[in-house]
This record gives structure tokens, C-alpha cells and sequence, in this order.
């Protein structure tokens, strides 16, 4: 009588076990890929959109030709600076900043 112990535990197959590992990794590629692009155009956008502290900085010549009136009390020198004042465009900012607010 032959009392070899014979008893091998079957081989399980390495192949699917190596495909789910190799899909789940493609779909991670791919989802970093798609949210990087999501990150690089809104750097993109916020590097287009000027910062509060950009619209600062820029000189306002509107605001410098109002700065720049005269000291004298004389009546013709306070008539010279209200004709020398354009105050024509005062309500077209207002205007395109309601525009922007209600979406027309």
C-alpha cells in the first residue's frame, strides 16, 4: 500500500486577479487625468480674472481728472472746473454693473 500524502491544494488562476488590478489602476490614471484638467482650467481662469488687488492698483483717469480741481474760491475758477468736468460716462458704469448682476 502506497501511504503518500498526495493531497495538493489547486492552484488558484493569477490572470483575472491581475486584469481587475490593471482596470482599477486605468481608471485611477484617468480620474487623476480628468480632475487635473478641471485644476488647470480654473488656474487658468483665475489667472485671466484680474484680482482686487490688480483693479486697485490700476490708475483711474476719471478719477484723477476729478482729484484735479482748482483751490481758487473765484467764481469764473469754480465755473472753469465744473465745464472741465465730464460726468457723461458716471452712469454708464452703473449701468453695465447692473447688466452684470442681472445676467443680460
Amino acid at each position: 500500500m502506497d501511504t503518500t500524502d498526495t493531497t495538493e491544494t489547486p492552484r488558484k488562476p493569477v490572470g483575472p486577479t491581475v486584469a481587475i488590478i490593471v482596470i482599477l489602476l486605468l481608471l485611477a490614471l484617468g480620474a487623476l487625468y480628468i480632475v487635473g484638467g478641471r485644476v488647470a482650467e480654473r488656474a487658468d481662469k483665475e489667472a485671466a480674472e484680474p484680482t482686487p488687488a490688480d483693479i486697485g492698483a490700476e490708475q483711474d483717469l476719471a478719477l484723477q481728472s476729478l482729484q484735479s480741481v482748482g483751490t481758487s474760491d473765484e467764481l469764473p475758477a469754480i465755473e472753469a472746473d465744473v465745464n472741465a468736468t465730464n460726468l457723461d460716462a458716471l452712469d454708464a458704469e452703473t449701468e453695465a454693473i447692473n447688466a452684470e448682476l442681472n445676467g443680460q
